[in-house]
């Protein structure tokens, strides 16, 4: 099972519908706006809220708040909103906006009560969707750097190096190993240390030989390719 796939896919599509959220949030809130009407209320009441988290109780109070419309209606309505401590107090006066149309629809008139959930969608959206991307840019370079190392299975010149041992990869998903060789150019008498691909289980019991099959760029030895065929493969 890849890992990182699966997260990559599921923060794309959490990341999706939250920018699509946060779209229709904005929508929503301009058309509100762009209709409503100023009027100026009374806090009569704080409804207060309770959520429990490891480190305890936290409270939030919402005020109720009561407002005349144009047309001398008395409308009383909760905010959505809460906060630690209270933002207004019994008595004080609140400024509002609300739908001739639909006047129990008002919303305080202050930023947080008229964006918050636009921009709380639209961050998390944006978090989400950037790993996403992120992994996605990582997954295509990592098969673009791997594809001329393969390619020199075919056009490369073998060597034989030395197994040195296996070490953990430091691959995303946090598993897996890599086999190390050592080879030294009898020509150059330059030493060269070569790293298999990530291998998904620990290889080292399946090692026989003391040699390894790399396949060298003939002009450069640092680019190559660890023939690791001889391994037996991961059931599907």
């Amino acid at each position: 099972m890849d890992v990182v796939k699966i997260v990559r896919y599921v923060f794309g599509v959490v990341g999706a519908g939250l920018l699509v959220g946060a779209r229709f949030a904005v929508q929503n809130t301009r058309s509100f706006v762009g209709e409503a009407v100023s009027a100026q209320g009374t806090a009569v009441d704080l409804v207060q809220s309770r959520s429990s988290s490891d480190s305890g109780d936290r409270y939030t109070y919402a005020p109720v708040v009561r407002f005349d419309t144009a047309q001398g209606e008395t409308v009383t309505f909760t905010s959505s909103v809460g906060s630690s401590p209270p933002s207004y107090r019994v008595g004080e006066t609140v400024d509002l906006l609300y739908s001739p149309t639909e006047p129990k629809r008002a919303r305080i008139r202050d930023w947080f009560s008229l964006w918050g959930v636009a921009t709380i969608l639209g961050s998390l959206g944006t978090v989400f969707s950037a790993v996403s991307i992120g992994l996605t840019v990582i997954g295509i370079r990592s098969r673009r750097a791997r594809r001329p190392r393969v390619e020199l299975a075919s056009q490369g010149a073998l060597v034989e190096a030395d197994f040195q041992g296996v070490e953990p990869s430091d691959g995303l998903s946090g598993e897996g190993y890599r086999i190390v060789a050592q080879w030294l150019n009898p020509d150059t008498h330059e030493l060269y240390l070569f790293r298999s691909e990530d291998i998904p289980f620990d290889p080292t019991r399946h090692i026989t030989s003391d040699k390894i099959k790399v396949y060298i760029a003939p002009n450069d030895p640092t680019q190559h390719y660890m023939d690791i065929s001889f391994l037996p493969r991961m059931a599907r």
